[in-house]
């Protein structure tokens, strides 16, 4: 599902907010009159074959002998030693990987996350419901849903003549978590998915979804799948949060 949106100027958009002991001009997405509030369904996780891992396997490998062939050359010293921990680091890596999708992708299959509704208002209760198929039994220890608020600032510093540039950074901080358990555990078969359904409150008095050029608020939710001496397989999604005003608009 494809929402609209539009940038306006609602009754707390457009406003100046003080964060971080700076005032700063809001700007915030929010769904335009055309826009329908329906339920949205996203998928967690790829499907790969082993086509498409087989090259990260083998370009692995070769940063591994590369590495090792460092640590084996007397003559470079310590430059063979930084160069060959540098391989034999990123070779061990990108051979982890394929190796982890495999084992992950042999017992379970791509999760499904469905939200009742969005975009969602401050101090409203939506549902998600989650759907996993499995293709072998499988032991699950929890199916862990965290939702969570972050706030991205970008500083701005002082004007470097070196390269004609103003110096910036960037820090983002959670303002809001909150972390439920899926009511489902215990022995799956593959007839079966492991398959559930909870509730998340917005909180009343939270910020709704912004970003400008200075500051961002975004809304996440972030889901992970314990099995019992497996990799877990796990991701994240967006939700997102319209500001009060928005609520009190009737819907085309």
């Amino acid at each position: 599902m494809q929402d609209s949106f539009v940038l306006g100027s609602a009754a707390d958009a457009g406003s100046v907010r003080r964060i971080n002991g700076e005032d700063r001009q809001m700007e915030s997405w929010f769904p335009s009159p055309a826009a329908r509030r329906e339920n949205c369904s996203e998928k967690i996780g790829s499907e790969f074959d082993g086509c498409a891992l087989f090259p990260l396997f083998v370009f692995g490998g070769l940063l591994l002998l590369a590495g090792f062939g460092f640590f084996l050359d007397a003559y470079l010293g310590p430059v063979g030693w930084v160069f060959g921990g540098g391989f034999t680091l990123f070779g061990a890596l990108m051979v982890y990987l394929p190796i982890h999708l495999m084992m992950v992708q042999s017992r379970i299959g791509t999760s499904k996350v469905t939200l009742s509704v969005q975009p969602l208002y401050l101090g409203e209760t939506f549902q998600v419901q989650f759907v996993q198929p499995v293709k072998t039994s499988v032991t699950l220890n929890a199916v862990t849903f965290e939702l969570i608020c972050q706030e991205q600032v970008t500083y701005t510093g002082t004007f470097k003549s070196k390269n004609g540039r103003v110096s910036k950074s960037t820090k983002t901080k959670t303002v809001f978590s909150e972390k439920k358990v899926l009511a489902v555990s215990g022995t799956i078969d593959p007839r079966e998915k492991i398959r559930g359904e909870l509730e998340f409150t917005i909180p009343e008095d939270a910020m709704h979804s912004l970003g400008d050029s200075g500051t961002g608020i975004g809304w996440k939710l972030n889901v992970l799948t314990d099995i019992a001496n497996w990799p877990n397989h796990g991701g994240q999604i967006d939700v997102l949060v319209a500001p009060r005003s928005v609520r009190a608009r009737p819907e085309a």
